[in-house]
C-alpha cells in the first residue's frame, strides 16, 4: 500500500495494529524491515514513526507466510491455517505521550480486579504508556456503570519515565455480570497534561471466577453453573473471512442448540465475538494454540527455546489482549498432547504458572484423551473420548460421567461428546 500522512502528523507518533495475520507477518516500511510478528490469532502493534516521511507518499508493504514452522504454534493442527491478513488494520496517531498500543496488541488498559462482592468491587487499572524522563501529567480514571452514571473516579499525578501506571478503585454496591444478568461497565482512562491529551475507554464487567469444591462445578459469583458448551472453529464458506456478521450466526447457533458457553478452539476469535459473549452472558474458553492432530501429525511440542518462547509470547498476547472481557473465565493451555517425556511436561508447567502469574483471577484448563500426570497440571480439565462419534453410543457418556464422578471427582473434569466437544 502507498500511505499518504500529512506533514502536519510530523510531531505525532504513528503506529499500525493488525488485527490478525496468518501465521508470521513481516511488517516493512520504505524499504525498511520494521518487525515481525509469529502467531496467527492474536493482534499485535508496531511504531512506524521514525521510518515516516510525512508530507508525501510511504510504501507499507507486508509479507505473510502460513508455511509450517518448528518455532511457531501451531506445529499441529486438523484447522486451516489459510495465510494472509484475514482481520482489519488499523492505523494509530498518538500525541509524544499516550497511552501505549505497544503492550501485546492490547489498548494498553489492562482492568485487574482483586476483590468482587455483592457489596463491593476493588482491583487496580493497569496502564501502559509512552512517556519520558520529563513527564509531568495526571492520569484520571472514570468508571461508568450501563446507564452512564460515574460510579468511581480517580485522578493520579505521573511524574518521569513509566513503562505502567496501576491506579486502584474501589466502588460499593456493584452490580455483578453473571450469564443471568450480563451487566457491563465502562472505564475510561485519560492521560493528559497542559499540551497533550490521550483516552482510553474499555467495557468490561465484574465477577468472580473459582471452581465450587462441592459440587465440582464452576461457580460464578459463588453460584455454581452448569456448563454446556460448544467448541467454535475459524472458518466456514468463506474460508477464514469470519466478520461480524458470521459471528452472530455461529453464536446464534450455539444459543440455538442450548449451549451456555463456548470454546475458542486452537485460537483466540475476532474480538466482536467476545463482546457479544459480553452482552449476551456466554461463558469463554480461548485456546493456546498448543494442539494436536492425531490423523495429520503427532508431533505437537518442540523442545526448543525458540518453541518455548513462541508458546509464552502468544499465551502474553492472549491474555493481555482479552482479559477485561468478563465473558472469559478460562484459558486453555493445550489441546490432546501425548507426554512423551518430562520436556512437554515441563513446558505445560511452565506455561500454566505464566497464565497464573498474569491473570490469577481466573482458571486454566486443557482438553485430553490422554492418561497419565499432563491431566494433573491444569485447575480443570475437560476429557475428550468421542463417545456417541467415533464408537459406541451416546448413552455411553452417563457411563463415562458417573465413573468420572465416583473416582475423579476431584480433579474438576468435564466429559465430551462429538467429534469435537467441550
Amino acid at each position: 500500500r502507498e500511505v499518504y500522512l500529512p506533514d502536519e502528523w510530523a510531531s505525532k507518533r504513528i503506529f499500525i495494529r493488525f488485527n490478525g495475520a496468518q501465521t508470521v507477518a513481516d511488517l516493512f516500511l520504505n524499504g525498511a524491515h520494521v518487525g515481525e510478528h509469529k502467531g496467527g490469532g492474536t493482534a499485535f502493534c508496531f511504531e512506524l514513526t521514525d521510518l515516516i516521511r510525512f508530507g508525501m507518499d510511504n510504501s507499507l508493504q507486508v509479507v505473510v507466510s502460513n508455511t509450517f514452522r518448528s518455532d511457531v504454534l501451531p506445529v499441529s493442527t486438523d484447522q486451516n491455517l489459510y495465510g494472509g491478513l484475514y482481520r482489519e488494520v488499523e492505523l494509530i496517531v498518538t500525541e509524544e505521550q499516550a497511552i501505549s498500543p505497544l503492550y501485546y496488541g492490547s489498548e494498553g488498559v489492562l482492568c485487574r480486579p482483586s476483590r468482587v462482592t455483592k457489596e463491593r468491587v476493588e482491583g487496580e487499572m493497569e496502564v501502559h504508556l509512552l512517556t519520558n524522563p520529563n513527564t509531568d501529567a495526571t492520569l484520571h480514571l472514570e468508571i461508568f456503570n450501563a446507564q452512564g452514571k460515574t460510579v468511581y473516579t480517580r485522578s493520579q499525578r505521573v511524574m518521569g519515565q513509566h513503562k505502567s501506571v496501576r491506579i486502584p478503585f474501589l466502588f460499593e454496591q456493584p452490580r455483578l455480570w453473571s450469564p443471568e444478568n450480563p451487566h457491563l461497565y465502562t472505564a475510561s482512562v485519560r492521560f493528559s497534561n497542559d499540551s497533550f491529551q490521550d483516552e482510553v475507554s474499555i467495557r468490561t464487567g465484574f465477577r468472580s471466577v473459582e471452581r465450587d469444591e462441592k459440587s465440582g462445578w464452576i461457580a460464578i459469583n459463588g453460584s455454581p453453573q452448569r456448563l454446556h458448551g460448544v467448541v467454535l472453529h475459524h472458518d466456514n464458506a468463506l474460508g477464514g473471512l469470519l466478520g461480524a456478521m458470521e459471528l452472530e450466526e455461529d453464536l446464534k447457533m450455539a444459543q440455538e442448540l442450548g449451549a451456555t458457553a463456548i470454546r475458542s478452539a486452537l485460537q483466540p476469535h475476532e474480538q466482536t465475538l467476545y463482546h457479544r459473549c459480553d452482552e449476551q452472558g456466554m461463558l469463554v474458553w480461548i485456546d493456546l494454540p498448543m494442539h494436536r492432530a492425531p490423523f495429520i501429525g503427532d508431533v505437537a511440542f518442540y523442545s526448543t527455546p525458540a518453541f518455548e518462547h513462541n508458546a509464552r509470547e502468544q499465551l502474553r498476547e492472549i491474555i493481555a489482549q482479552h482479559m477485561n472481557h468478563p465473558s472469559v473465565i478460562m484459558w486453555g493451555i493445550f489441546s490432546r498432547l501425548v507426554p512423551r517425556g518430562e520436556e512437554i511436561l515441563q513446558c505445560v508447567r511452565n506455561l500454566n504458572t505464566e497464565a497464573k502469574r498474569l491473570d490469577p483471577k481466573r482458571l486454566t484448563v486443557a482438553c485430553s484423551d490422554q492418561d497419565g500426570p499432563i491431566n494433573f497440571l491444569t485447575d480443570l480439565i475437560a476429557w475428550r473420548q468421542d463417545v456417541g462419534w467415533q464408537r459406541g453410543s451416546t448413552a455411553d457418556l452417563t457411563l463415562w460421567r458417573d465413573q468420572l464422578k465416583a473416582n475423579w471427582s476431584h480433579l474438576g473434569s468435564a466429559i465430551t461428546y462429538g467429534g469435537e466437544g467441550f
